[in-house]
């Protein structure tokens, strides 16, 4: 992909005459640099006795309009000839000296090339080359068919510092760059510029600094880019400091336009497999296709304290995001935030698929897709397979299909985050799978320490904080109202997995305009998992079969209450509309009324149950129909009685009730989060024999297998070991730590872990073991 120095050295052209027109001043030394005074001069350099290897230094401004009028004796080009063309080909093209411009400014200089070679001021800088101190001004760099372009230089590996480049233009088919065309294992630093790169014939790697940042030491430092940028609908490798990064990109701050190109299109830089550090995005982005995004549009590599805040992120096709485009496995984003408007068929508001780690980041503004189906819309992440933890988004959602406050799609793990920004279809009865924070919570899908505030509005399969659960959600909430046409719940739509210590306060009601709904429950509309020690304090109203916490249960619901209103008028319940499976320590404290004079069915706590109800409570003042048989009828006043739930597992633990509660209480809506039992991966592995440690030895994992941490706390000295086994228990890898003291230890287990999946990390030490699992 990343075309080296050695190709564009290749290509081999007539050497023209070595002739000099500048009488320059000076020795061309340190002490007493070849003076360069005027248009004439300019063109000496680096012919004959002024060598490429000499010091020089600007004296004085020059205009170079002359070169407009100039043409080449030797090749189809015209205007100015780059340092270092009469050399094409050979090493001497390469320039190893100086050339300080002092501050001062070339302007109108004009240099274009047809099909032979590339164009800039200088061919290329070598590791010894310095170009420093320089103003270009109005300045005109194109190349029709071949290579590369750039203000300054073609290539560099030296230094490129202190340049200020005002209304310069350049042209090129690839590796076009405002600065230098491609940077490798080179520095650019102290750069201002302003002008316009035009990326032509559906080539690849345009940037508004560096064309392509290639090579891990290749550094750009200190930018700032207020660039027009433009390719055609095929190209590739648009960013307004770099098309392609594999090194440093560290404190850019880039303002402007990007117009069209077809993928792998950022603010900052289209992919990127190096560092990015303190950069900021002002920029406009329009874009063709997929990989869009405000900073980054492929992210392998790392990614911090960076921001985006821009007006407008915009694809055509397939998905735009505020921050980054992809992050890939080995991806890491830290501390950077997004506040900006984002749209296109698909889109969200800071990542559309994450594989890797994103951590202490957040977005504002909104999010938004065409109305149709086949859409997704976040207002964080559209699809999860990484880890998120410590973020954010307040964004509003507003779209037609699969649409989440937070998360599309998790398959991954989220930890500690929310979302407040409104999830919303336009009062739409169709679509499905809407969340306030994750609408479908996959198998392998973990959420922890996270809630959702914002209302939602779905078609079907809508709930406060995530549409369809398949996964693992645990010490979560959600208080927005849910609207829905079929399948909703104040917490989550449908349930197939596991639900711990979470409530919900939202209420629950018709999309506008629709005035029949169907199966509402007021924590989840239809159950076919494992709930337990959860609450909702919602009202629901629904025509047909609400109920108080679930609409449908064919699952476990134990150690639960619905304290909110539950108005219908076909087979609503109090607790449950049906249940098929099995409710143990639960109880319906609100009111249950009939919403129409022609009602059916009604039940206290339950109408249809043909599975097990035990200990199981309603409130007699709060319900006018028949007794139900089901559960025990309670007076309203004693129902905060701390007696009534002694047979509740762990309930002192988990829950509080006093004078000042109606009701129990989870103890994390107080503000602290109950310690989560450590349980297995969702796929049950067969481990090997280890001897329980003694003591206070302790091991704690971090990250993902790309970057997997770990805390080791040791109760003595001894050799020390880490262990890998893969799903059957066989031993995979084994990290050997040496021997270690008694204490903390802070350890690096990166690439420990090879494959996706699930795998048993074993802490060894003088024959004794303590094993972890962990989710790839």
């Amino acid at each position: 992909m990343v075309k080296k120095l050695s190709i564009f050295l290749g290509a081999l052209l007539a050497v023209p005459c070595l002739a000099t027109n500048g009488k320059m001043a000076g020795a061309g030394t340190a002490e007493s640099p070849w003076q360069v005074a005027d248009y004439e001069d300019l063109k000496a350099v680096g012919l004959g006795d002024y060598g490429m290897n000499g010091h020089y230094v600007l004296v004085a401004d020059i205009d170079a309009s002359a070169s407009r009028n100039e043409t080449s004796a030797v090749d189809s080009t015209a205007g100015f000839q780059p340092i270092g063309v009469a050399y094409y080909g050979t090493e001497q093209s390469v320039f190893d000296g100086v050339f300080d411009g002092g501050n001062y400014t070339i302007s109108k200089l004009y240099s274009m090339s047809n099909n032979e070679r590339s164009t800039a001021l200088f061919m290329g800088i070598g590791t010894k080359g310095v170009v420093k101190n320089l103003k270009l001004t109005d300045c005109y760099f194109t190349v029709k068919y071949v290579w590369a372009a750039a203000s300054v230089a073609v290539t560099n590996s030296g230094l490129v510092e202190n340049i200020e480049l005002l209304r310069d233009t350049v042209r090129a088919p690839g590796n076009v760059g405002g600065v230098v065309g491609v940077n490798e294992d080179g520095t650019v630093k102290d750069i201002d510029f302003s002008g316009v790169v035009f990326g032509t014939n559906d080539r690849d790697f345009i940037g508004g600094v560096v064309g392509n940042n290639s090579g891990e030491k290749s550094v750009i430092r200190n930018v700032k880019v207020n660039a027009d940028m433009r390719s055609n609908f095929y190209g590739k490798y648009l960013g307004l400091v770099t098309g392609y990064n594999e090194g440093t990109i560290v404190s850019a701050e880039v303002d402007g336009v990007i117009n069209y190109g077809d993928t792998l299109v950022g603010g900052v830089t289209g992919k990127n497999l190096g560092t990015i550090d303190s950069c900021v995005s002002h920029a406009s982005i329009y874009s063709m296709h997929q990989k869009t995004a405000g900073l980054v549009g492929y992210n392998s590599g790392t990614i911090k304290n960076s921001s985006v805040e821009a007006d407008s992120i915009f694809c055509e096709y397939r998905g735009a995001a505020g921050f980054v485009g992809v992050n890939d496995t080995t991806g890491v984003i830290e501390n950077s935030f997004v506040k900006a408007k984002v749209h296109s068929d698909s889109s969200a508001g800071f990542a559309l698929y994450n594989a890797g780690v994103i951590r202490n980041s957040y977005v504002e503004g909104s999010v938004t897709a065409d109305s149709f189906p086949g859409h997704f819309v976040s207002g964080f992440v559209l699809q999860n397979v990484g880890l998120i933890t410590n973020s954010y988004s307040k964004a509003d959602v507003d779209a037609f299909y699969k649409l989440a406050g937070f998360v599309v799609r998790n398959s991954g793990k989220i930890d500690s985050s929310y979302a407040t920004g409104h999830v919303l279809n336009g009062e739409r009865a169709s679509g499905d799978t809407f969340g306030g924070f994750v609408g479908q919570n996959d198998s392998t899908g973990i959420i922890t320490n996270s809630y959702a505030a914002g209302e939602v509005v779905g078609g079907m399969k809508a709930g406060g904080f995530v549409g369809v659960n398949n996964g693992k959600i645990h010490n979560c909430y959600a208080t927005g109202d849910v609207r829905s046409y079929s399948v909703f719940g104040g917490f989550v739509g449908e349930n197939w997995g596991e639900i711990l210590y979470a409530y919900s306060t939202g209420n629950l009601g018709n999309i506008k305009g629709y005035t029949s709904s169907f199966t509402a429950g007021g924590f989840v509309g239809a159950n076919n998992g494992y709930i337990n020690n959860a609450y909702t304090t919602g009202n629901v109203n629904s025509e047909f079969t609400p109920g108080g916490f679930v609409s449908s249960n064919s699952g476990t619901i134990k150690n639960a209450y619905a304290s909110g209103d539950v108005s219908g008028r076909i087979e609503f319940g109090g607790f449950a509309s049906a249940n098929r499976q099995y409710l143990e320590n639960v109880f319906f404290a609100g009111k249950l009324i009939a919403s129409s004079s022609d009602y059916e069915a009604p039940g206290c706590f339950v109408v249809n149950n043909s599975g097990t109800v035990k200990e199981a409570l309603y409130n007699k003042d709060g319900c006018e129909f028949e007794a139900d048989s089901s559960a025990k009828e309670t007076a309203f006043a004693d129902m905060k009685a701390s007696a009534l739930y002694k047979g509740w597992n762990d309930f002192e633990k988990f829950w509080l009730v006093g004078d000042t509660l109606s009701f129990p209480h989870l103890v994390f809506t107080t503000g602290v989060l109950p310690e989560i039992i450590e349980d297995g991966p969702p796929i049950e592995i067969t481990k090997p024999n280890v001897v329980a440690v003694k003591g206070a030895n302790g091991l704690k994992l971090y990250g993902n297998r790309q970057n997997l941490q770990a805390t080791v706390t040791l109760s003595r000295s001894g050799m020390t070991n880490v262990k890998v086994y893969n799903l059957k228990g066989v031993l995979q890898k084994v990290v050997s730590l040496g021997k270690m003291s008694e204490g903390v230890h802070q350890v690096n287990l990166s690439g420990a872990v090879d494959a996706r999946g699930v795998a048993l990390i074993v802490l060894e030490q003088n024959g004794k073991a303590l094993s972890r699992t962990l989710l790839r």
